[in-house]
């Protein structure tokens, strides 16, 4: 792993970069390109550091590409979606060992290509099995919820409009209060709660 280096923040005091392995920008338009952009920034202000930063998009002339030379380490690949993930996230599925961690920036727009991922990988690991998103039997307990037509149940803490750049720091930055709530705590809470309930 690389040696820490030490920024500071806005009040001057002294912190400790966030180190990534690969940093994967889902797109290259408009968002991907803003994304690239926000990074290009944080490494400068030395406040974080990656191997590369990989931008994913069917377009070689997407806007993200443009901004590539001015953003050091980063590529892009030109690929659908579906077909990187597949082969990216098996990898490192299959691979199973500890490393600089890697991330993933979506774009809100995206269809949910882990959902995806997980459930062509369940089929292709059990193929005798029936593999399909089903509806939840209960709404969680969370203050904005909607069920898709597709089986899927939309989620949020948030009953407002997030900011597409939102790091989710400790105090939230709309309500100016103690961000307490936790989505994988409340996840984890309703799973245990059906199955309690024996669903």
């Amino acid at each position: 792993m690389a040696d820490v280096i030490s920024g500071a923040d806005a009040r001057g005091a002294a912190r400790e970069v966030q180190q990534f392995g690969r940093i994967v920008v889902v797109g290259g338009g408009c968002y991907g390109s803003y994304y690239l952009r926000q990074l290009g920034r944080a490494r400068a202000a030395r406040a974080l550091s990656w191997h590369t930063v990989t931008i994913v998009d069917r377009d070689p002339e997407c806007a993200a590409a443009t901004l590539i030379r001015d953003v050091v380490d980063a590529e892009v690949v030109v690929e659908p979606w579906t077909h990187f993930f597949d082969a990216y996230l098996g990898a490192l599925a299959d691979a199973g060992s500890e490393k600089t961690p890697d991330a993933i920036v979506p774009s809100p727009l995206m269809p949910h290509l882990m959902a995806d991922w997980v459930a062509a990988r369940a089929a292709a690991r059990w193929p005798r099995r029936t593999v399909r998103v089903v509806p939840l039997p209960a709404a969680p307990a969370v203050p904005w919820e909607r069920a898709g037509d597709d089986g899927t149940h939309y989620v949020s803490f948030a009953e407002w409009m997030c900011p597409i750049n939102c790091i989710e720091p400790a105090r939230c930055p709309h309500t100016r209060g103690p961000r307490s709530w936790s989505m994988p705590d409340a996840v984890a809470a309703h799973v245990a709660s059906e199955m309690a309930a024996g669903r």
